[in-house]
């Protein structure tokens, strides 16, 4: 679980087109400048990461490749 104010939690991955592996497929999203850590070595990796940027996932810009189809004068 995560605060609402941090995080998204998706339990139903289907309604949001993501992989579905088995009923206890749940998915948390950060939200704005939030991020997950794990609970082991927790003060290792909170200073780590601390002020640093995250990208975290694949932008739209990204995934869509520009094209253009040219035709001569001819």
């Amino acid at each position: 679980n995560v605060p609402e104010k941090v995080g998204i939690k998706i339990s139903n991955p289907k309604e949001f087109m993501l992989p579905y592996h088995d009923i206890n497929t749940n998915y948390l999203l950060a939200k704005s400048s939030n991020y997950f850590i794990y609970p082991n070595e927790f003060n290792k990796f909170a200073n780590y990461y601390k002020n640093s940027f995250q990208h975290g996932g694949i932008s739209l810009e990204e995934m869509i490749v520009p094209m253009a189809k040219l035709k001569g004068k001819s």
